[in-house]
């Protein structure tokens, strides 16, 4: 058996006897598709049938994703966040997936949260020199995201209690995501 093999096997032990509150970022050591893998199984992430297009329009950009949307019927639409990329030129692979390994295990603790759009599952993206990346799939916000729902009737109607709860609903989650290690960057 090889060494690589053999540091896969000690963290697949690992997280088969970690704790219910999932895998903290340090026990992660080598971070590739198969860890990556090993911990969306752990955390219970579902592996979705869906087809990822890259061609669908892009909704947003964060500081390593892009969020493109995809209409399922009329009344479902995916959001897809996928590494940029610019993200997978300027970092290591290795980087990308303890990125994406913490945002999934930062978002199966805090499933059901009320301020936290929820995780469906993962899909793939396979770049034209075959490299398979995870694209995260979440259900996509009736109005979209926060910028475009303020510019929306229904946002810029808002009364000041109603933006104030909303401040505080988005600070809530600010809080939640930090206290589980997730970082928000502007």
């Amino acid at each position: 058996m090889s060494a690589g093999t053999s540091q896969f096997s000690q963290f697949v032990r690992d997280i088969e006897a970690g704790s219910e509150d999932g895998i903290q970022a340090e026990e992660v050591s080598e971070c590739d598709l198969i860890t990556f893998l090993a911990v969306a199984q752990k955390m219970q992430v579902d592996i979705l049938p869906i087809t990822w297009q890259s061609a669908r329009n892009m909704v947003g950009r964060g500081a390593t994703s892009t969020i493109y949307e995809a209409l399922i019927n009329s009344q479902t639409s995916f959001a897809f966040k996928c590494i940029s990329d610019d993200q997978k030129q300027k970092l290591w692979k290795t980087n990308n997936f303890q990125t994406l390994i913490n945002e999934v295990t930062v978002l199966s603790q805090l499933r059901e949260h009320p301020n936290i759009v929820e995780l469906q599952g993962i899909c793939w993206d396979v770049t034209a020199d075959d490299e398979v990346w995870p694209v995260l799939v979440f259900e996509k916000a009736q109005f979209g995201d926060l910028y475009n729902f303020l510019k929306l009737p229904v946002g810029r109607d808002l009364s000041i209690p109603e933006r104030l709860s909303l401040c505080v609903d988005i600070g809530t989650a600010i809080i939640d995501m930090h206290s589980h290690g997730m970082i928000i960057r502007s």
